[in-house]
């Protein structure tokens, strides 16, 4: 097996290799002056079990295209199985059509990612499952919940309240809930879609005196959590 770690997840990458004792074949990326870049495989994939790793957070733009061609290179080169590994999938939030003439990204980087030969598809807390339904590939969404809840108890937050700012993410409110067993809840959010003030409304917790902490998947202006806190 040979891991690839992408230019935007070279740490996570080298960590990965270790773990799975993986051989590496590092990423040359050049830059143009015009901006565009190139990237090249410093080794050998053909016949090979290859993990391409490339989050796609910020920016968001470069570090999508970069694992496409990644992906689609790595086919290309004769690589046996490719699995990519994208702990962040970028806009995944539009998994659907809420006004009328959106489009639909989560699709198209679905059908992008699948054109490219992918032949395993790995997350992590992906913002909507049924974007990964849209997958030809066999996919796998990995939960960083537990860990999460873990890393807080064992710095003294054993027995807080874990909150989820909408009832979407409930599931990883109860999945922290079953580490720290201080209880959980959910805030009703209400979105404009046009302008994209968020409304929060009151409710009835039992979180008064106690330590709080907040479980969501994107934080893009911190407006959800600023006003769930």
């Amino acid at each position: 097996m040979i891991v690839v770690p992408g230019p935007a997840s070279t740490s996570l990458g080298q960590k990965i290799a270790e773990k799975l004792n993986a051989n590496i074949v590092p990423i040359n990326l050049k830059q143009f002056p015009d901006g565009e870049y190139c990237l090249r495989f410093q080794g050998t994939l053909d016949g090979e079990e290859v993990v391409v790793v490339q989050s796609t957070g910020a920016p968001q733009d470069t570090n999508v295209l970069q694992l496409l061609l990644m992906l689609d290179a790595a086919k290309e080169m004769g690589a046996k199985k490719v699995t990519a590994v994208v702990p962040y999938l970028a806009f995944a939030r539009q998994d659907k059509r809420f006004l009328e003439g959106e489009v639909i990204s989560a699709e198209t980087l679905v059908k992008l990612i699948d054109a490219c030969g992918t032949d395993r598809f790995i997350t992590v807390n992906i913002h909507s499952e049924n974007t990964l339904k849209r997958f030809r590939a066999p996919t796998e969404n990995l939960s960083a919940i537990t860990s999460l809840a873990e890393h807080f108890k064992n710095r003294g937050l054993d027995g807080a309240f874990s909150l989820s700012p909408d009832k979407g993410a409930i599931k990883w409110a109860e999945e922290a809930d079953r580490v720290l067993g201080g209880g959980c809840g959910w805030l009703k959010k209400e979105r404009d879609r046009y302008t994209g003030e968020i409304q929060v409304e009151e409710k009835s917790l039992n979180v008064k005196g106690r330590d709080v902490i907040v479980f969501d998947d994107i934080i893009s202006t911190g407006g959800t959590i600023a006003r769930a806190v």
